[in-house]
């Protein structure tokens, strides 16, 4: 089941929020932003007949997330991402013929880029 998981990056200090299906994505996930590891201890530690946590500070790992480093791809930057901070993404990116944003702007603008985003899916 896919929920809203919040986590604190130690890394960049932001509040993550990510779209995580524990089952499915398992409890390895990292930084949108900074790339670091985050661990998400809310997920573990309210989950029925899960034994203690045995976070280790000494190798800052768990049985569920052990320490290893890697860049994000971006699918995984792109998948944590707001509206908002999608719609910024891709005004960087040409996203073809997209509806106006029902502001009087002449051409494509962030309110735009966020209108297309609630629009269905064409295949």
């Amino acid at each position: 089941m896919i929920k809203n998981v919040t986590e604190f990056c130690p890394g960049c200090e932001r509040e993550v929020i990510l779209n995580w299906d524990i089952e499915q994505d398992g409890f390895r996930a990292f930084c949108p932003y900074c790339g670091e590891r985050l661990m998400l201890c809310d997920e573990c530690q309210h989950r029925d007949g899960e034994p203690d946590c045995d976070y280790d500070s000494k190798t800052d790992s768990c049985r569920y997330n052990r320490k290893e480093t890697r860049a994000v791809t971006n699918m995984e930057k792109i998948k944590n991402m707001s509206r908002e901070e999608l719609a910024k993404f891709l005004m960087q990116i040409d996203l073809g013929p997209t509806p106006y944003c029902g502001r009087e702007c002449a051409e494509r603008c962030e309110g735009c880029a966020i209108e297309w985003l609630g629009e269905e899916a064409k295949r």
